[in-house]
């Protein structure tokens, strides 16, 4: 310091230096202290918040998407910590256990249309409809590989005779028994349809030759004319003519194969009451 030109006094100033760094130093770590106590609270409040709200949204929307892309109803929404959460996914699942209920309902009536559309309804074989399907689609694959089917043409005799004897319900049951016993001869891979009245067909998938499919045809024959109670003491001892034709030998389209299995049924009839004329 001076005075009028002459120096009167000095000051001296001193620090610490290592104070001041400790005291920066601490600032710092406090500073980062407390960023990482902020950081811990944001994720522990971000996983709470994930937990309790975005996981039950994204399981809603899973689920949503299954049974609309997938119509998959199976699944159902997992229950949530948030009430109106909870309450949404309640609701929700009630939805969906309705639309499963209508869909079960819906698929068991569209099988039983399906099979009120393609079976005979008294017997409980194919009707004309599917065996006509089935035939031509055979035909179909059949045609360039070459493999042999056979049509064996089924009618019943004197059944009118049975109608009038003994009613219609009888004539019913008789067909019933029939059905079943035509059934009984062939295999799994085979059709039996009723064409109508007392007319029956059997497709033989990939038959060995036409001795195989005549085979079948007297095995059914037996199991036709077995003795049949009919009720109240009335046996009727049923029979059935049999006509067969083979692809390709006998015709390569559906018509030519109806008719000439036709043919032959109506042959073989009269044959047997020829036989029976001449006992």
């Amino acid at each position: 310091m001076q005075a009028n030109g002459t120096v009167i006094g000095y000051v001296e100033l001193h620090s610490n230096g290592q104070r001041m760094l400790a005291f920066l130093l601490w600032g710092v770590l406090a500073l980062m202290v407390c960023m990482a106590a902020s950081m811990a609270v944001g994720h522990v409040v971000s996983q709470r918040m994930h937990r309790s709200i975005v996981s039950p949204l994204e399981a809603l929307g899973r689920v949503a998407r299954a049974a609309h892309r997938e119509r998959a109803m199976g699944q159902r929404v997992p229950r949530a910590e948030i009430a109106e959460l909870d309450e949404l996914g309640e609701h929700f699942n009630a939805l969906l256990d309705e639309l499963e209920a209508r869909q079960l309902h819906l698929q068991q009536e569209n099988l039983a249309l399906e099979h009120k559309a393609y079976h005979d309804g008294l017997t409980g074989v194919f009707n004309r409809v599917c065996f006509e399907l089935r035939l031509l689609a055979a035909l179909r694959q059949c045609a360039p590989t070459g493999e042999r089917l056979a049509l064996l043409f089924l009618d019943l005799n004197h059944f009118k005779a049975v109608n009038d004897s003994h009613g219609h319900a009888a004539g019913d049951q008789l067909l019933q028994a029939v059905a079943e016993r035509v059934q009984r001869q062939v295999r799994d891979g085979d059709l039996v349809a009723r064409l109508g009245g007392d007319e029956f067909v059997v497709l033989l998938r990939a038959p060995h030759s036409r001795e195989s499919a005549q085979r079948v045809a007297w095995e059914i024959q037996a199991a036709v004319q077995l003795p049949l109670p009919m009720g109240s003491g009335v046996v009727v001892h049923p029979s059935v003519s049999i006509g067969v034709a083979m692809f390709p030998e006998d015709g390569r389209t559906m018509e030519a194969l109806m008719a000439n299995a036709d043919s032959a049924m109506y042959a073989s009839k009269m044959q047997g009451r020829s036989a029976r004329a001449q006992r």
